[in-house]
This record gives C-alpha cells, sequence and structure tokens, in this order.
C-alpha cells in the first residue's frame, strides 16, 4: 500500500504509512492541533503539553475503534484524516481540563519496546528502519544463525468476535509501528 500525506505548515509534508498500524493517528493529531498556537503557548509549558495530551487521547480513541486490516475491514481513513472531521474531533479538547481516559479494550497496546531510525541522503534516497519486537523480548524465538529475535505482533489480535481486530485466517493484526519521513516541498531552500 502506499502512504498517506500531510502538509505540515506550507513548507513541508509528512508521510505515514496507512492501517493496520497507527501512522495516520499522527496526521489526526496534526490536523486536531492546527488550529491552536503552540508556539504561543512555548515548548514543554503546561498548556502546550496538555493540548499534545489532549490530542493524541482523541486520536488514540479512534485508533482503537478503527485501525485494522483493511482487506477485512472498511477503514475510513480519508474521513479520519479530513480537516472537517478534525474540525468536529477538536471540540472535545478543553483547554481547563483533562478529558477521561477510555481503554481500548486491550491492555496489550500499553507496553513494548522499540528503537526507530530515519535518515535520507543528498540524492533523496530514505531508509525507514523500525526493531519492535513487542513486549521486550517479542517471540522469544531466535531463528539458529541470526542473532535476532521475531517480534509477536500476531498478539494484538482480539479474541472477541465482531471486533475490527477479531482474529481470522489470513487477516493480519493491527500493529503500533508508525514508519515515517518528513520532506521539505521541492523548490524551498
Amino acid at each position: 500500500m502506499g502512504g498517506t500525506g500531510f502538509n505540515l505548515l506550507p513548507w513541508y509534508d509528512i508521510w505515514e504509512i496507512p492501517p493496520i498500524g497507527q501512522g495516520i493517528a499522527v496526521l489526526q493529531i496534526l490536523n486536531l492541533l492546527e488550529t491552536f498556537d503552540l508556539a504561543r503557548m512555548g515548548f514543554g509549558n503546561p498548556e502546550y503539553v496538555h493540548t499534545l495530551v489532549e490530542a493524541k487521547k482523541v486520536a488514540f480513541e479512534d485508533r482503537a475503534r478503527f485501525y485494522a486490516d483493511p482487506v477485512f475491514n472498511r477503514i475510513p481513513v480519508q474521513e479520519l484524516i479530513s480537516k472537517q472531521y478534525a474540525s468536529e474531533r477538536r471540540r472535545l479538547i478543553q483547554a481547563d481540563r483533562a478529558a477521561n481516559s477510555y481503554e481500548a479494550g486491550n491492555p496489550v497496546l500499553n507496553g513494548g519496546d522499540t528503537v526507530y531510525m530515519s535518515v535520507a541522503d543528498s540524492a533523496g534516497m530514505m531508509v525507514s528502519l523500525i526493531q519492535s519486537n513487542f513486549r521486550g523480548m517479542g517471540s522469544g524465538i531466535i531463528p539458529e544463525g541470526l542473532g535476532f529475535m521475531l517480534q509477536d505482533r500476531g498478539e494484538l489480535f482480539s479474541l472477541e468476535d465482531g471486533q475490527f481486530n477479531s482474529y481470522a485466517p489470513h487477516k493480519r493484526p493491527f500493529h503500533t509501528i508508525i514508519p515515517a519521513f518528513v520532506t521539505r516541498m521541492a523548490g524551498l531552500s
């Protein structure tokens, strides 16, 4: 599948992968934050952190409900990353109080260790590398002579029937890996 793009300010594009991963959560969060004056708030001050955390909560509610294997479910990607939807959902964010948090119904979404690196050279070649075994030690299986451990992302399936991420043959599990690139728009110095 191809990536999904998003314009950040007038100078940069953000590139994320679509579901089954959570890359579009970044695009949702950026849309939610679009009307907030983060520069005025000042990086790291309580108002700034509160606003970012609340935007993340809103997007992660959608992540828990909708992000799944698109072969098995209609994932409303364009609607989720639309400006109109962000405008509706942004009304949930209150400057004077934090919203309640809601679990996605699968506690394994709360843990894991990941290493991420992205690089680009002067010719425009880019690499996005993620090493994420999930739950610290992954599956615990190391292929003989290869020196790395296999992941266990299949653990993010739900065993409850009727959910977007219910286990089924040939179905890919939701995962939290979000490789991304930020590119400067052509013609800008």
